[in-house]
């Protein structure tokens, strides 16, 4: 059944969400007439990181929201629905600017997907009317996770959502993997050093304190590690300036990216260190390239992550209990199969099979 959809997200600004939309609105477009439609992308090239990425069958709509006049782009953003007369609306993150819509405009079906705890991904101020457009459907929810799903559930106490893993497209390496394995082999000062990834936004969610205290601590104690950060913010931040000053010699900040996949196929261990997610792409992006993952327990990980079978998981968020996680993986990262990470990603973390659950639901929705 081929159908209008319209996904709607902030900006394409380097990030986890934004990553997924693209890599769904490209694969939904295969069989449906695809706009996305972003508040903005044009001010300077951080908003436009993925714009590159996306398929030419996927139509770019930018509203120039330059965050003022919130009421103004309310209005932009219910007029452009109803220009466009889709079938489906799909949100992410921007439950706020799609209520004049919701309201007004009610010739298509509306689809949020939470992604992230309810208690954070839905503001104070919006959850009295969130929780009138959930349990009346007029507003389908999606959950993302187990966990996600239960934090809808018990927060909101309302059983109506659909539970969609998110997918990723399969990373490929490009022609600069030559360039990266030079780049790598600099940091190195050991034959032995272990490369650990992380790949994370400067944001105080991510705990890169923990991370950085834990290479640092190990690094004293004689193991060789290099610890190489990729994401955007680090430069501009005074929360940036503070985990760079933490930094040993041996971690490096790399700024953002857009040849990940050669990162990621040329590290030893991908290290998540989050305070809360809802299903970290960069986590499935890891395990597409057979890069075993050692993450904090943080929602989402139980989903994807068996311990010890396909990565390690700590049992706290300490920096005592991340110190023991890498020992761990040194100790055991043998054990693990490779081929194991990539069937997981095939089985249930590609966009492939992401894509046709959401093609499914919207088919169901609009009948």
């Amino acid at each position: 059944m081929n159908m209008k959809i319209v996904e709607f997200i902030h900006s394409l600004c380097p990030g986890g969400a934004e990553r997924f939309v693209t890599d769904l609105s490209n694969e939904l477009s295969k069989e449906n007439e695809v706009y996305l439609l972003t508040l903005t992308t044009s001010s300077h090239n951080k908003q436009n990181f993925y714009k590159a990425e996306l398929s030419d069958r996927v139509k770019l709509i930018d509203l120039g929201y330059n965050g003022r006049s919130k009421i103004l782009y309310l209005y932009k953003v219910y007029k452009e629905i109803k220009r466009l007369r889709p079938d489906v609306v799909h949100v992410h993150c921007l439950l706020n600017f799609i209520l004049f819509a919701v309201f007004f405009y009610r010739k298509t079906k509306y689809v949020q997907t939470l992604h992230n705890k309810a208690e954070i991904g839905i503001p104070k101020y919006l959850r009295k009317v969130a929780k009138y457009l959930f349990s009346n459907n007029i507003i389908h929810l999606v959950t993302i996770s187990k966990s996600n799903k239960e934090s809808y559930e018990n927060f909101f106490n309302l059983h109506n959502d659909t539970l969609i893993y998110n997918g990723r497209m399969l990373p490929i390496k490009t022609s600069r993997f030559d360039e990266v394995t030079e780049e790598i082999q600099e940091y190195k000062k050991h034959s032995d050093d272990i490369v650990l990834l992380c790949v994370a936004r400067c944001n105080p969610q991510k705990n890169l304190n923990v991370l950085i205290q834990s290479v640092n601590e190990l690094t004293t104690e004689g193991y060789h590690l290099q610890l190489l950060i990729i994401g955007p913010g680090y430069d501009e931040t005074s929360l940036g300036k503070i985990w760079k000053d933490m930094a040993g010699k041996n971690i490096h900040f790399l700024g953002t990216r857009n040849n990940i996949a050669d990162y990621y196929l040329q590290s030893d261990a991908f290290c998540l260190s989050s305070l809360f997610e809802g299903m970290p792409i960069t986590l499935i992006e890891a395990m597409a390239c057979k890069c075993i993952p050692v993450s904090t327990p943080v929602s989402g990980i139980v989903d994807i992550i068996i311990d010890g079978e396909n990565g390690f998981v700590a049992s706290d968020f300490s920096v005592e209990k991340y110190k023991l996680l890498i020992r761990r993986f040194l100790r055991e990262r043998n054990q693990i199969s490779e081929d194991n990470l990539y069937r997981t990603f095939e089985s249930r973390f590609s966009i492939q099979k992401c894509a046709h659950d959401y093609n499914s639901l919207f088919v169901q929705l609009i009948k």
